[in-house]
C-alpha cells in the first residue's frame, strides 16, 4: 500500500515583534500539545488564515 503525503517546506522566515506574555503563552499552549512553539504558531496562523477565505498551497 503506497500513501502519498504531501510535506510542507518551510523556506522562509517570518518574525513578528509581540508582548513577553505572546511568547510565554505561546511555549506552554505549544507545551501542553506536544509540539514546537513554530509548529504552533504556524498552526494559528494557517487556521486564521483559512478563517478569513485562504487557502494556501503548502506543498513543496
Amino acid at each position: 500500500m503506497s500513501t502519498s503525503k504531501t510535506v510542507a517546506v518551510f523556506d522562509r522566515n517570518f518574525n513578528v515583534r509581540c508582548p513577553t506574555a505572546f511568547t510565554e503563552a505561546v511555549d506552554k499552549a505549544a507545551a501542553k500539545r506536544w509540539v514546537k512553539p513554530a509548529a504552533y504558531i504556524r498552526t494559528a496562523i494557517l487556521d486564521r488564515l483559512k478563517a478569513d477565505g485562504f487557502e494556501p498551497e503548502l506543498g513543496g
